[in-house]
């Protein structure tokens, strides 16, 4: 994976980051980086937001099993 330390956090790494899917090394530049970056801590807390809305949204459940219709 590319240094985050060098080059802009996009979304997906932030999203991996959150999802506790970084290995120690690229955590530890994510950590760094947000120490130092009001844009990327900013960036950070807007897919926390948007994470945390989706788990509150109601889960629907399908009267039948639809697998064949698709």
């Amino acid at each position: 994976m590319n240094d985050p330390s060098q080059h802009e956090l996009d979304d997906e790494l932030l999203s991996a980051y959150l999802d506790n899917e970084l290995s120690n090394e690229e955590r530890a530049l994510v950590e760094t980086r947000l120490a130092t970056d009001p844009a990327a801590r900013q960036t950070l807390e807007q897919l926390r937001s948007v994470s945390q809305s989706l788990r509150e949204l109601p889960t629907e459940t399908v009267a039948h099993d639809l697998r064949d219709t698709i």
